[in-house]
């Protein structure tokens, strides 16, 4: 089996509510969907993440790296993933490279599996677990709003809630109105976003410590490992490093230090699955836990990312999803659907999900008309009309 080409066509679907996080606001998911096609008419679906503009700078790599991928056989991924980034250039600037090359990845494990007529977890190991669990991330709004949101959350079955760092006034009226409404049993997760010098996250830390939070998120920049491991030492809330261990090297780097408690992984920034796999391994080793990272995941990327959790003995925590906040999404049969706070792993082989050709159509659309939904800078007003007609409210 060899591969013969590839395509790439670029969507941007609303989310229900706009998140807002330390860098901006976020009006909804941009991403690339990839297919590669074979000689003997397999197509593999991937999903490039695009978090920074311009997306014509994802779609030019993925057209770079069609001429490295033509020939090979799909089933040698890892001779693929190295010849991508080294012959490509890509370990020079490697996580604006992986979300870029995610989507050529997982399509290269969506053809074997279809090749073999299997779930991708099955070929990444078996099922250690088939149901996986997610957080409920509480987007920032009044914290009465937050409260009932967070009081729903938990009705519904979710046992772990989720929020980001504003500013500090902001963090403490949402955490306490959180606590007031669910009590202290719900677990409750903050993420800092690189935001805090390490002695005053020490400080702000501390003082959290009374509202029962099961971890702290990246407080500190993710190259000061240093800081990482004195935030760590100081405080008795546990630490996770997010941005410091984006990739199978960082994570080395993180373990080795004793900078960290959890440790995210997300097969889009590393090398791959098998990279995040590695990653995970590493930590396994080192007795620590493991927690899928969220960058806006539509349909084939979440389904990917379950494969991976099921497949991995430590994915002992609830993990990272927004999957939640999608107004839609370009799957078929429908949106993958989260029950009690899991998500079951599709079953049907490769990735387990297929492509709606009239929902691609129509988020294409919608991307060419509005363009690329972007993480970062974006001002209230600045929100695209496409997003403030699902959410006539903002």
């Amino acid at each position: 089996m060899k591969i013969i080409c590839l395509k790439a066509t670029p969507v941007s679907l609303p989310f229900v509510k706009p998140m807002i996080w330390p860098y901006g606001i976020w009006p909804g998911l941009t991403c690339v969907i990839v297919e590669i096609e074979t000689d003997e008419g397999l197509v593999g679906i991937g999903e490039s993440a695009v978090l920074f503009k311009p997306v014509e700078a994802i779609i030019a790599h993925l057209r770079a790296f069609e001429s490295y991928l033509v020939d090979e056989d799909p089933f040698d991924v890892e001779r693929i993933s190295k010849k991508l980034r080294l012959l490509g250039g890509w370990q020079y600037s490697r996580v604006y490279g992986n979300y870029a090359l995610s989507g050529v990845d997982t399509a290269l494990w969506d053809i074997k599996g279809k090749a073999c007529g299997r779930p991708l977890y099955k070929l990444l190991g078996g099922a250690v677990r088939e149901q996986i669990p997610v957080i409920k991330y509480l987007i920032k709004d009044a914290p009465e709003v937050m409260a009932q949101v967070a009081r729903d959350a938990v009705t519904d079955g979710y046992e772990t809630l989720y929020m980001k760092f504003t500013t500090i006034p902001e963090l403490i009226d949402a955490i306490v109105a959180v606590r007031e409404a669910v009590g202290y049993q719900p677990k409750l997760r903050i993420d800092f976003n690189q935001t805090l010098s390490p002695g005053y996250a020490v400080k702000l830390i501390s003082d959290l410590e009374k509202y029962n939070i099961e971890f702290i998120e990246q407080p500190v920049l993710a190259d000061d490992l240093d800081g990482l491991k004195y935030v760590r030492d100081s405080v008795r809330v546990p630490i996770a490093a997010d941005e410091a261990c984006h990739n199978l090297y960082d994570t080395f780097q993180v373990i080795k230090k004793g900078a960290a408690d959890i440790i995210h992984v997300d097969p889009r920034t590393h090398d791959g699955i098998l990279d995040a796999k590695k990653a995970a391994g590493i930590a396994e080793a080192a007795g620590l836990p493991v927690v899928l990272h969220s960058t806006t995941e539509a349909g084939i990327a979440q389904s990917m990312f379950l494969h991976v959790a099921a497949s991995t003995p430590n994915f002992i925590l609830a993990n990272q999803s927004i999957y939640d906040n999608l107004a839609d999404d370009y799957i078929r049969p429908g949106a993958l659907r989260i029950k009690q706070g899991y998500m079951s792993v599709p079953q049907g082989p490769g990735v387990g999900v297929e492509l709606d050709p009239e929902k691609v159509g129509k988020y294409h659309e919608l991307f060419k008309e509005f363009g690329t939904y972007t993480t970062f800078g974006l001002k209230t007003e600045e929100l695209p009309k496409a997003s403030l007609r699902v959410l006539p409210s903002y």
